[in-house]
């Protein structure tokens, strides 16, 4: 009964994993631009801010174009120039199997990993048959751990019955015997075995194999996924990103990640400048400039006080600072996180298994390692490469240095694998 209810179970997941795949795909194919033209939207509102309301008050008497004013326009410049270039970047550059740069770093991976690329139709077929074939053998060795490990467990729980019963002077009856008061007695069978746990294909293959795509009917590199927005194979692929309308993986993981450390970074900037006037956007100084503008005979409130907004300027302000609020919790979460998936060798699909992976083996009484992981300064020259961290944060179209993936615990630079290549040869479209 158990495992009839853990079957049907596992498969009204599947069917609601599938519905909402089939939604979730259009749905962002529809709000993709909405999301970008909103996020523009509020990179436009907090700079209008800024240089409307804020850099006037930080100015002072000197103007904007006096010593103090020209600091805060250099810092927010350079902001926004990072900000606005990476996020370019995360939008135009692509990681789906069509382009010729994914071809041409797939095939430079086979190499450097000993497995023979398919070009033609004959050797794309012998793969994926070689393929499902070693995946069902994965498949039934590890059901047959698993039953395995539940006799091992019915065996332990029997044995630690046993001896409960035998520390408190009790003997087991047999089946069906009757006691003094005429009770019969019946032995408690352990419950039945639970069905393993359903995981994805790409966790039963060791870090350096290659399964197949039967989306994009194709070999699927180590740490690559088929994205179901996009509808295309990406390396390294990290996850589907609306605000960019983009899949984030291996082309574009660098961009992304510059994009969330200088939006983090300037929305703490913001908090620190706009803390006074929008503090003072209510109260006894917010009140006192008023009346002094009228004791001077302005038609309109001025900036008697420093670092008071006028009447006009303090809704949009208060809407700024909320922004600025929010924003700055959401990417401080997605800074602290992508930083510890750079500097671990992770994406965030893989962290989600490896955290699985790694419980299994506390479990089992084993210690279990990341096999990408070669260390802080590795992990970060695999994403940003070897330049200075200051300099590798810049604004800069370089494509990643090094392959998607260490090879024998050793990064590969790009370049050193073309000359064994074959000629590539277009994608398949599904």
């Amino acid at each position: 009964v158990a495992n009839n209810a853990d079957a049907a179970f596992e498969g009204a997941a599947e069917c609601v994993g599938r519905i909402i795949a089939f939604i979730f795909g259009p749905l962002m194919i529809f709000l993709g631009p909405l999301m970008v033209v909103l996020a523009l939207g509020i990179i436009g509102l907090l700079s209008y801010v800024f240089f409307a309301i804020v850099l006037p008050m930080l100015a002072g008497p000197e103007g904007i174009f006096g010593l103090n004013g020209l600091l805060h326009i250099s810092i927010v410049a350079f902001i926004l120039t990072n900000v606005l270039y990476n996020y370019y970047k995360c939008l135009v550059v692509k990681n789906d199997n069509c382009t010729a740069q994914y071809r041409e770093v797939v095939r430079e991976l086979a190499v450097a990993t000993g497995v023979q690329y398919p070009e033609s139709g004959e050797e794309m077929e012998t793969f994926r048959l070689n393929y499902e074939k070693k995946m069902k053998e994965r498949a039934d060795e590890r059901r047959q751990r698993g039953k395995e490990t539940a006799r091992q467990v019915q065996l332990d729980r029997k044995i630690g019955q046993e001896d409960s019963q035998a520390n408190i002077g009790l003997r087991r009856r047999p089946s069906g015997t009757t006691d003094k008061a005429g009770t019969k007695s019946v032995q408690s069978e352990p419950p039945p075995p639970r069905r393993s746990a359903k995981i994805p294909a790409w966790m039963l293959l060791g870090p350096e194999e290659w399964g197949w795509c039967t989306h994009s009917v194709q070999p699927k590199p180590p740490r690559s996924h088929y994205d179901t927005v996009t509808k295309g194979l990406v390396l390294n692929m990290d996850h589907y990103c609306p605000w960019t309308f983009n899949s984030v993986g291996y082309f574009n993981y660098r961009y992304f990640v510059t994009f969330v450390t200088h939006v983090f970074f300037g929305m703490i900037y913001s908090l620190y400048v706009a803390y006074r006037p929008f503090m003072n956007r209510n109260g006894e100084l917010y009140e006192q400039n008023i009346r002094l503008s009228r004791q001077a005979g302005h038609a309109t409130t001025q900036h008697m006080i420093p670092y008071v907004p006028t009447p006009e300027e303090r809704l949009i302000l208060g809407v700024a600072y909320v922004f600025v609020i929010l924003t700055f919790l959401g990417v401080g979460y997605l800074f602290y996180f992508h930083l510890r998936l750079v500097l671990s060798a992770q994406t965030t699909i893989e962290e989600r298994g490896n955290t699985n992976r790694r419980q299994a083996a506390e479990k089992a009484g084993k210690r279990w390692s990341n096999p990408h992981s070669l260390g802080y300064e590795s992990n970060w020259q695999m994403v940003f490469g070897t330049l200075h961290p200051l300099v590798a944060i810049m604004p800069s179209s370089r494509q990643p240095e090094f392959l998607p993936m260490p090879v024998n615990g050793k990064l590969i630079r790009r370049g050193k694998f073309k000359g064994g290549m074959k000629e590539s040869v277009g994608c398949n479209v599904v």
